[in-house]
């Protein structure tokens, strides 16, 4: 996806449903400077290769880390999925882009993203917590 500051995309909640605007219909993610950059972070995080009929190459497969004990190797593995992920295909800048992985509890850790969207130029931050045992990201509101 060609993503320009004048894009258009659907807003979508955390729940990852559509939203509905204040006239009933659709909200756009456009009202909110940002938001479409975030949600492509957000949605290429959340998506396992193979997911997306159009661009089957793009996804971070967390899946893999299931179950996997939360610990400092567990963390630099994610962080490479994560950097890996956004770097291919060129969403983000590679030189802009900085991924941490914190442990937030025994099976969880938090994924902060700080990028530049190479298309747009826009600054995204997207901060969201993944469930090793429940494998479920939530995305944090920033």
């Amino acid at each position: 996806m060609i993503v320009t500051k004048h894009s258009v995309d659907f807003h979508w909640s955390q729940d990852g449903d559509f939203s509905i605007g204040p006239n009933g219909d659709i909200r756009k993610a456009n009202c909110e400077k940002g938001r479409v950059a975030r949600q492509l972070v957000v949605k290429r995080l959340q998506s396992s290769i193979g997911d997306w009929p159009l661009m089957q190459e793009y996804g971070t497969n967390l899946v893999e880390f299931a179950g996997a004990p939360n610990t400092r190797e567990t963390g630099s593995l994610i962080k490479s999925a994560v950097v890996s992920s956004l770097i291919d295909g060129g969403l983000v800048a590679a030189k802009s882009l900085k991924v941490q992985v914190v442990p937030t509890g025994q099976r969880k850790v938090l994924i902060l993203v700080y990028a530049q969207i190479v298309m747009s130029g826009e600054e995204v931050f997207v901060n969201i917590e993944y469930d090793l045992r429940e494998n479920k990201l939530i995305p944090r509101l920033v």
